[in-house]
């Protein structure tokens, strides 16, 4: 009985703190939804200007032209485009 108590809690106080300090998390638990991740180690890709595929392992390489589908390919509604964290103004 003891531990149920004191899981339950430590449950309770995770939640409370989720509340003040961790939004995301407290409503990703509260609709049930599951964070997907999804690991890129080699990319196919066709470099502008040309017509040939171009089969990327260096992961700098791999994360840089990532970083640059999703800023301008994947429905971006900036036309800003970060290359670190340092780009990004003050809130």
């Amino acid at each position: 009985m003891k531990w149920s108590t004191d899981r339950i809690n430590y449950f309770i106080e995770r939640r409370n703190s989720n509340l003040s300090n961790n939004q995301n998390r407290m409503l990703n638990s509260l609709l049930n939804r599951k964070s997907h991740h999804i690991t890129l180690d080699r990319l196919i890709c066709t470099p502008q200007g040309s017509d040939t595929p171009v089969y990327i392992t260096k992961p700098q390489t791999i994360v840089e032209q990532a970083r640059l589908h999703f800023q301008t390919h994947a429905g971006s509604t900036s036309s800003a485009i970060y290359n670190s964290i340092e780009d990004l103004s003050e809130p």
